[in-house]
Formats: C-alpha cells, structure tokens, sequence
C-alpha cells in the first residue's frame, strides 16, 4: 500500500525480489495523474513514511546481500537522498519507522545483540547536540517490534513478544512432557537412536544429548550465531545444520558432536539452506539462493582435511570445502549445492 499525505503518494517501483536498484516514485493529485520517478535507491525499498508536515519522506532499504536494512531520507521533491543513521549501527538491522502525530519522535525497531527494541529518534535538536541521537524505549525481556504511536501522540503500541517451545512425546495413552519439557525446537534423532540434536527457544543453540536428555553438549554459541535445522550425519559424528549472524543471513555449517568446533559448510557461498546428508555420508546436499538474481547457482565441493572454528579458542581437524563453482543462468530464484566426501 501507498504511503499518502494529501496529493502526495509514494510507490515503490521495481521487480519483485531484485537486489539491485528499486526506485520510488510520486503520483500527483486524486486521479493518480503526473507520476514521476523520486529516487533510485541501492537496495529493495519498504516501510515507506512521509513527515506529518510532508516535506520528507524515509523508507527502510534492504540489502539482501548482507542482510542489513537501514533508514534513507529524502525531500518532498526527491532531492538529498543519504543515510538517517549512517554509522549508528555496525550491523543495522532497522526498520518499521513512523513518526509521531506532532512530528517531533521517529520511532522504529532496531535488532542489536540478538534482540529487537523499540527506539525513538528526536527531530528537534539542541544547540548543544547539533545531530540528535535515537533513544532506547524498550530493552526486554521480550522482543519489541512494529510501533504504533496513538493518535494524540501520548501512547506507543508495539508487538512484543518471545518464543518458547515445548515437546511433548505420545507414550500410547496421552502426551508427556519430552526432555524434561525443555523450550526446544528441530529435534533430530541420530541413526542409532541413542541421541538427538535439538536448537533451544529462544537462545537458538545447537544441543546434543542422550534420548533421556542425558549428557547435554552445546555444540554452537548463540552469542555469535543462531542455529536450525540440525541433520545428523549417517555415522553419527557429525551435524549439519543452518545459521544466522546478525551480520549475516542463513548459511550451512558443520559441528562435530563431541562438541569441538563448527564451520561454515561452503566459505563464501552467499546462503546454506535445509542440509542434507547422502546416505553413504559422502555427500551433503542444500539449497542454495543468490539474492537478486535471475539465476540458478549451483556449488559442488569436494571435502578435504581442515579445520572448524573451535568452542575453546584453539583449532581442531575435521572437513572443509574447497569449492569449484558454476552459475547456470534461469528464471529460478532457488538452486541446489552438494558437498561431496572422499
């Protein structure tokens, strides 16, 4: 939907999914006549917003390369695009912006060391502060996300919120807590049966443990990435899974389950999705997206001895990748990548 301020409307103009440039176009008067092109911007435009006095306009703009999404302002007319919050954020992750009735608060969410917020930019500034600097309205426990301010402007509404999960295993007769109903999620049983992988809600670890919930072993650190969808290799020594950064998107890893270290399955690829194993253990197959693109890209890799990252500081043998790989060009926005062992 179009964000509308009297005879003003914008529109974001663009394919669908293109990382490229989207442009953000103007349509004058009520009879949606006049249209002409505002800005091009670097990136995929939404979240547009006018000011309440209707001489700025600011959008959020995604990177879908990096994952980053930042604010850009600019004049009625188009003129002076640049940054709201440039350098604000080492990892920007903002979004949802709206003012306040009286235009003097920019309110929007901003996601920093794993947890969304509700902050407020001030529009007037001070002599002593000639740039004014966002504040902090919110800082947990739960995820705050979306603000609405009301209409006399006294009150903000946000969606807030945090997830748990609970497991429950059928005995025969009725459901029963699994795990010592622990908040998890993906569980994942290894081909022997004695162990299962499980991510924790909401820390997002990658876990290990007996099927009684024995002999636990956190295998990710959810300070530096967020894991899903464990796949246990057909030895059981390895789990395949996907991660996140706040740095960057979802990408297939590999942890060795005595707990050692972990590695990004394909270094550089631009993401890893739903690993799989062959069932020789040899291979390892996922999807594979090129944000942007019109394309297919497919990556085979052949595994070789190196080293993960380890949990302690110091570096251990297992796998890696030594990638070869070719873009076959298609309508697709999806390809598929095997990872192939000797």
């Amino acid at each position: 939907m179009p964000c509308i301020f009297n005879d003003l409307q914008a529109y974001i103009v663009g394919p669908h999914g293109s990382v490229g440039r989207s442009h953000l176009r103007t349509v004058s008067g009520v009879h949606n006549l006049g249209a002409r092109k505002l800005a091009t911007l670097k990136g995929r435009i939404g979240d547009v917003r006018i000011s309440p006095d209707g001489q700025k306009i600011r959008a959020t703009v995604y990177d879908l390369k990096t994952g980053f999404s930042e604010f850009w302002e600019l004049n009625r007319d188009g003129s002076q695009p640049h940054p709201l919050l440039p350098n604000w954020n080492d990892s920007p992750h903002e979004c949802c912006g709206r003012w306040t009735p009286d235009g003097k608060y920019f309110l929007f969410t901003s996601l920093r060391e794993g947890r969304n917020s509700i902050w407020a930019l001030p529009e007037r500034r001070s002599w002593i502060q000639q740039k004014a600097k966002p504040v902090q309205l919110t800082n947990g426990p739960l995820d705050f996300w979306m603000p609405v301010p009301s209409k006399d402007g006294k009150r903000i509404f946000a969606m807030g919120g945090q997830s748990r999960s609970e497991v429950l295993r059928y005995d025969g007769r009725s459901f029963v807590p699994y795990i010592d109903g622990a908040s998890v999620t993906d569980l994942a049983f290894s081909a022997d049966g004695q162990r299962v992988a499980y991510i924790s809600v909401p820390e997002g670890a990658l876990w290990t443990s007996k099927i009684d919930g024995r002999e636990r072993i956190e295998l990710s650190d959810p300070s530096v990435m967020e894991a899903a969808l464990p796949r246990w290799s057909p030895d059981g020594k390895q789990i395949a899974f996907m991660a996140r950064t706040q740095n960057r998107g979802w990408r297939s890893h590999l942890a060795v389950v005595n707990g050692h270290g972990w590695r990004e399955l394909i270094p550089g690829a631009t993401a890893g999705f739903d690993p799989g194993w062959s069932p020789d253990g040899k291979s390892i197959v996922l999807a594979a997206k090129r944000p942007g693109g019109h394309e297919q890209q497919n990556q085979h890799s052949r595994l070789a001895n190196s080293s993960t990252r380890p949990r302690s500081g110091r570096r251990k043998p297992v796998f890696a990748a030594l990638v070869s790989r070719w873009t076959l060009h298609r309508g697709d926005h999806h390809g598929f990548s095997s990872a192939d062992g000797i």
